[in-house]
Formats: C-alpha cells, structure tokens, sequence
C-alpha cells in the first residue's frame, strides 16, 4: 500500500511540474504566433504527448517494439531537456522585462517599449537550440578524472575505477557499455566498481551488453550496488544482469579485497520503499567492519554513512542539465567531487557516466573516476 501511494504521489506531482512547464510553453507560443483553433490544438495535443512521454517509453518497450520506444523517447526526453531550459532562458527575461517595466512605471515613463515578445521567444529559441547541440555532444563526451587519496592502512597502490549512472536501457545500451568497457580497461584498474543505476527499464539486447562489461578486466574484482532504478526496473532482473556482466552485486553486504581493503555495499533507499530489507540499517553493517582496514562505502544516494574512509557515491548527475544542478544542491548537502569529512574520512561524488531522460549534459559531463590509493607519503604509482 505504501509502496502505491508513493507511487502515486511520484507521478501526481511529476505530471503536475511537468505539465506547468509545456503549458507555459504554450502560452508564449500562442502569445507570438497568429495560431488558429486547429493549430493551437495541435500544439496542445503535442505537448499533452510529451507530458505522457516517459510513461508511454516504458509501455512501448514494455510490449518488445524496441525501434518505436527508441524513437518516442528521444523526441520525448530530448522535449525534456529542451523545454527545460526554455522555461529557464524566457523566464529569466520575463524577470529582467517585468523589473524594467516598474523601474519604468515608478519614474512615470512608459513600458510598452519592452512589448517585445516573439523577440523574445526567438532569442529564448535560439539559445535554447545551442544549449541542446552542446549538450548532446557533451552527454557522450565521458571524462577520465584521477584522483589520489593516501592512507596508512594501505601499504601498497591500488588504483580503483568508478562508473556510475549508466542508465542503460531504451536510448543507452550496448553502444555505451561498449565505450565504457573500453575506457575501463584502458585504464587497468584493480578493481571497478559501479555506485548504482547501471541498468534501466527497457535494455534491449541484455545478454549481449551484460557480455561486453564481463570483459572488463579487474584483477581485485567488480562490485556494484543497485541504485533507485534497479529497483524500478526490478530488482531480480537488475540482479541477474550485474552477475552476467560479471559484477558482486553488495546488497547490504561486504567483501574482503586484499588483506587491508573491505569494500561494503547497501541499497539505495528505494528498496525499503518497495518493503526489501525495511529493517535495514546500515551502521550496523560499517560498525562491524575491521578498523584496521580501509573500507569503502558504494552507496548510491551521497547521503553520508558513519565509520568509513571513503564513500563513493553518485546519483545526483551533477545536476545534468545546468542550471538543474542548483535544485539538486537543495536536496542533497553534495551535488559532485571530492569531499573530506570531519572525521578524516573521505566521500566521492560521481557525475555519472551516462545520463537519465534527456539525452543531454550542460555543464555536467560524464566521468570514470580513477582513485590511486597508496601509503602515506606515497607520490607515484
């Protein structure tokens, strides 16, 4: 019943901002354009669409007509991002315009100067176009970032990789995995690790892009933690998916790697809302680990946990659509990068290496995150 109500809670209010954002949309384009009776409904009945389009991705897919699902969610997630940041972009020249129009009005001159609207929309459009064509290229653009943390609890170098957020699914699959791989195995860490939301509804060719990561080579192992959206897709098929690809999927658990490293797993949050493991929690878990060992925490949202010396953590997508990342700061105390705790511990926050709706990043670029951990004093690999 909870998990319903949550549920429907999620969607009322999705619908609700969503629908606000393509109506004010509507609005200025039927505020500029000579629109008749039929063009405006057609505008409406599109935009209703695209309200209705992520729900209809996952329908569509869900009935195996993968080309028609690809297709519905690039128009539909890039009309996403796109009406997005329109909102952003007019509105912040409806606030420069409405604080010029009182200046104009208190010193008793008139404002209709700044009746300029469909100069507006243009100029909204046409920034709006570039923001998409950057944002594109820049979504598939994935970042190396290194980073070196030393620790006398380790006496020898161990170089991990983190990805995180990979969202494969209808638009991301086997071509991202691909690049992915690649990239990995380029730069031959010990161990790899994935912080959550590797897989998302509606992965067409499961089999062979669980093969493509198999062969990422890692000495010391792979590990993973599910994210929000491998409780979406289903937790058991988002299970069975990390074991093809080779990974230890840590679910409220933990492992031994080399004598002096235990890496510890938990779920996202989402899996006690869908009544997995409600009595969870995981100090329980981190405050029986060795201290004389250095452990590392996978967990997906970067909410920080006690007794650790690094947490990787993820998605945020570092906001993803900038200027999304400043709603994301209110929620979470992090929304990117490095950050030392007030214990002497360390939390890592990943920008993620795919993207989830819009298939776009603005000023957020995706990145596998190389940690070089060594002995203290240590100042080369």
């Amino acid at each position: 019943m909870k998990e319903l109500l949550f549920f429907a809670a999620f969607i009322a209010t999705f619908i609700s901002l969503y629908g606000l954002l393509n109506y004010y949309f509507y609005r200025k384009a039927a505020g500029c354009f000579p629109f008749g009776p039929w063009l405006r409904a057609v505008l409406a009945v599109f935009l209703l669409m695209m309200v209705l389009a992520p729900f209809m991705v996952n329908f569509i897919s869900g009935a195996g007509v993968h080309r028609v699902a690809f297709i519905f969610a690039w128009v539909g997630y890039t009309w996403m991002g796109a009406v997005f940041l329109f909102f952003c972009v007019h509105f912040s020249f409806d606030l420069v315009r409405g604080v010029k129009w009182i200046f104009l009005r208190a010193s008793g001159r008139s404002p209709a100067v700044f009746n300029r609207r469909l100069s507006v929309f243009a100029a909204s459009a046409a920034i709006v176009s570039a923001a998409l064509l950057w944002g594109v290229f820049e979504a598939r653009d994935i970042r190396i970032k290194h980073i070196r943390l030393n620790s006398d609890k380790i006496p020898e170098p161990i170089r991990i990789a983190q990805m995180s957020d990979l969202h494969l699914g209808v638009i991301s699959g086997e071509a991202l995995a691909l690049k992915v791989a690649r990239l990995l195995n380029e730069i031959d860490a010990d161990i790899v690790v994935s912080t959550g939301d590797m897989i998302d509804r509606g992965l067409r060719d499961v089999e062979r892009t669980a093969a493509v990561l198999r062969a990422v080579s890692a000495p010391a192992g792979k590990f993973a933690v599910p994210g929000n959206h491998e409780f979406y897709a289903g937790i058991q098929d988002a299970t069975e998916f990390h074991e093809k690809a080779g990974f230890t999927f840590l679910r409220n658990s933990a492992v031994s790697v080399h004598d002096h490293v235990i890496i510890a797993g938990v779920d996202d949050p989402a899996g006690r809302r869908h009544g997995i493991n409600p009595d969870f929690f995981e100090s329980r878990l981190l405050e029986d680990l060795p201290v004389e060992r250095f452990s590392i925490l996978l967990k997906h949202q970067p909410v920080p946990a006690p007794d650790f010396d690094l947490q990787l953590s993820g998605h945020t997508h570092g906001g993803q659509l900038f200027p999304f990342n400043f709603v994301v700061g209110m929620v979470y105390p992090w929304v990117r990068g490095l950050h030392k705790m007030g214990d002497g511990s360390w939390i890592y926050v990943s920008t993620g290496s795919g993207f989830w709706g819009p298939p776009i990043r603005i000023f957020a670029p995706p990145e596998i995150t190389v940690f070089d951990l060594g002995p203290t004093g240590l100042s080369s690999r």
